[in-house]
């Protein structure tokens, strides 16, 4: 159970990123017109989940994940006071590039540790990929038992119960379904269901979401929802400094192996003289190629372009720096002599 909790937290992070191009509906469009403290209480496998819009930036988005067992804390609670007050047993900040939709660091402030979801990546690539269909009112789910025979069916159509900042409020939501593709996983071929605010400008938040085979049903209900609710966390989700690798020199060029976030998306190169540790030289001219790897970048500077900077016979250290950050300046580990890179 503690895998499929770990599935649908992503599902829940994920079902509101998928590409327009792709998707009848885009949960994308509902969700960029959510607000910085809009947040949702979920509940599954005995455990409740609080996810908040943490920011919304041009680039970017932030959630915040906080998780508690449900024996901890009753289902009444008053939710914006319990986060200010920092009670949780696990908080987890995801971060997740709005060109691709795709999440690119995630980081638990309960391990003080960035995780690195391999697994929890693969169901959301899917989930990026996954078609989802308006479910007709014919079709959706009803209330109360099955008419007999011939019986004319007047049953009402079911709702997910919205809760709003500890009231019930009354809301129509609108059915969307998709099928999880066949892939060995505990969704493989499942029936997804999604239950969103029927308002055009509505919540950006499900209120239900649900997962089916034939052979066993699975949820996740929110049992409150609200605005304006305020992290006590003051830090931002902290982001990982590059790494240079290795480097190696070819006939023409040196090339930088670059393990890196996907959020550093190009680097600049310098170097310093080890006589006159306090003059940078450059920026050096330097291109870069995405490697095979998720996290890996090889960068590429001509030994044309480094000759206008390097003396031979003098040692050197490599500096990069990330073109959109001040705060990551990443040096090599060890000297150099030029025209020779190995470290002296």
């Amino acid at each position: 159970m503690k895998i499929l909790k770990k599935i649908f937290i992503i599902l829940m992070v994920s079902l509101v990123f998928p590409s327009e191009r792709c998707f009848g509906f885009s949960m994308a469009d509902k969700l960029l017109k959510g607000h910085k403290g809009d947040y949702i209480v979920t509940e599954q496998d005995k455990n409740y989940s609080i996810l908040i819009i943490r920011s919304n930036s041009e680039d970017s988005f932030i959630l915040e994940e906080i998780a508690v067992p449900n024996s901890s804390v009753s289902r009444k609670t008053e939710w914006k006071k319990w986060v200010s007050e920092g009670g949780h047993v696990s908080w987890v900040m995801y971060e997740i590039d709005k060109s691709t939709y795709s999440l690119i660091e995630s980081y638990s402030f309960t391990l003080r540790g960035w995780l690195f979801l391999n697994d929890s990546e693969h169901f959301l690539s899917r989930l990026l990929s996954l078609n989802l269909q308006k479910v007709s009112d014919e079709l959706r789910k009803k209330t109360g038992p099955a008419p007999h025979g011939d019986e004319v069916d007047r049953r009402k159509t079911w709702n997910p119960i919205v809760i709003f900042e500890g009231t019930k409020v009354k809301l129509e939501c609108e059915a969307w379904k998709g099928q999880w593709p066949k892939d060995g996983s505990l969704l493989s071929e499942c029936d997804i269901q999604v239950y969103f605010n029927k308002q055009q400008n509505g919540f950006c938040f499900p209120y239900w979401i649900e997962a089916s085979n034939g052979h066993y049903t699975y949820a996740i209900k929110t049992i409150d929802s609200g605005k304006n609710l305020a992290s006590p966390i003051q830090n931002s989700i902290p982001h990982r400094p590059p790494k240079i690798q290795s480097i190696t020199k070819s006939k023409n060029a040196v090339n930088f192996t670059i393990r890196s976030p996907r959020y550093h998306k190009n680097f600049t190169l310098f170097c310093f003289d080890v006589m006159k540790p306090h003059e940078k030289l450059g920026p050096i001219t330097s291109t870069l190629k995405q490697g095979e790897e998720k996290e890996i970048s090889i960068l590429s500077a001509s030994n044309e372009d480094l000759s206008k900077y390097l003396i031979p016979g003098h040692r050197y250290k490599w500096i990069l720096k990330p073109e959109n950050s001040e705060l990551f300046i990443t040096e090599s580990e060890d000297f150099f002599l030029w025209p020779s890179i190995a470290s002296k």
